[in-house]
């Protein structure tokens, strides 16, 4: 009897022990899998994470490659532009007097063929050159005949010719009109490329023309500068700020640029008048003029 219940308590130890060793190796093994579980969660947020972090760059980089594509294009289209008018061929327009940006018929125009792949030749001669008042009218055309061409020389090929007729100053109603610039055509129906420069003429200029022209040669005196008087007339009349730039006598210069800012209310002239800029700007302001020197 002794003996049997010897060993059922060693059969209930024993099964203890087991129990016991099984829930702790149950839990062991949940704790485990617990961390994992954490683990892959916070490997799939990275992941995800990362994802993101990829769409999102490949986004800001599809965004920019297309803002770079678009920039590219109208640089593309803007040097299109910019080598057919300053590359292929390059021209000044001689205005009434220098720095006075006034033309008088016939319009002297001088300049060269930079690049003839980029600005067409024929004949020798590099395209024409019209003249055109405000409403369109032709008021002359000339070819650009290329002085000593050869086709076997490289350019620059140069040019110096005159447009319009001086009879035509006289019937002009407006200051407004332009020039067009086109180059060589080969055949029918080619499309030629053209450059458009609006201009503004110097309406009854013709005796204004040889007047100012004359202040150059007139001889300065300390006690009446005659050619700084010659200036201010027309500078004040056309109010030209850039003729004031040719006088010598600060009095005049400074009397030329303050007046001028006060008429145009352009504070910027102001600026060239030295010490009476603030009195310059103090005229604009208050709407009285006060001469600036005396």
């Amino acid at each position: 009897m002794n003996t049997q219940k010897g060993f059922a308590n060693i059969s209930l130890l024993i099964l203890s022990l087991l129990v016991f060793g099984g829930s702790y190796f149950y839990l062991n093994t949940n704790e485990d899998n617990k961390y994992d579980v954490i683990s892959v969660d916070f490997s799939k947020q990275n992941e995800d994470v990362n994802n993101t972090e990829v769409e999102t760059t490949s986004d800001d980089k599809s965004s920019f490659s297309s803002q770079e594509e678009q920039t590219a294009s109208r640089e593309v289209t803007s040097g299109i532009t910019n080598k057919t008018n300053n590359e292929g061929i390059l021209f000044t327009l001689e205005p009434v007097y220098p720095y006075f940006p006034k033309y008088i018929l016939p319009i002297n125009v001088t300049g060269y063929v930079a690049d003839d792949t980029k600005w067409k030749i024929f004949e020798g001669e590099a395209g024409s050159i019209s003249v055109y008042d405000y409403d369109g009218k032709l008021l002359g055309q000339t070819p650009l005949t290329l002085k000593d061409f050869d086709y076997n020389k490289e350019p620059p090929f140069y040019f110096d010719v005159s447009v319009g007729d001086r009879e035509w100053m006289s019937n002009l109603e407006t200051e407004e009109g332009y020039l067009i610039v086109k180059e060589a055509g080969v055949k029918d129906g080619e499309v030629l490329d053209e450059i458009k420069v609006p201009i503004e003429f110097y309406l009854n200029s013709q005796n204004k023309y040889e007047d100012i022209s004359q202040c150059d040669s007139m001889e300065d005196s300390n006690v009446s500068a005659t050619k700084d008087i010659c200036y201010l007339e027309f500078a004040l009349e056309d109010l030209n700020s850039q003729i004031c730039s040719l006088m010598h006598f600060d009095s005049y210069k400074f009397k030329c640029y303050g007046k001028i800012a006060f008429q145009t209310e352009d504070k910027d002239l102001c600026r060239y008048v030295d010490d009476y800029e603030d009195m310059c700007v103090d005229n604009i302001e208050n709407g009285s003029y006060k001469e600036l020197r005396n």
